[in-house]
């Protein structure tokens, strides 16, 4: 049987999503992530948006910030 307080919690679930580091956001709302933190030598870092559709987040990117360092000559 399916209880008043299920249905709630489930709505309340599947209206958000988890961010992988940590929190969350509200469907339908989106956030940029980034594929490094910090990316190896020779590669550069770059952004994706990921957004809530119904409790699941889109993309694969799973990091807050990226710092790309200084290149130093060869």
């Amino acid at each position: 049987m399916f209880s008043l307080a299920q249905g709630f919690a489930q709505a309340l679930f599947a209206a958000q999503c988890l961010l992988p580091w940590g929190g969350s956001i509200q469907d339908g709302a989106s956030v940029v992530a980034w594929n490094y933190s910090i990316p190896p030598r020779g590669l550069n870092c770059q952004a994706e948006v990921r957004t809530c559709q119904n409790g699941f987040l889109t993309g694969s990117y799973t990091y807050l910030r990226c710092h790309q360092p200084a290149r130093l000559p060869n």
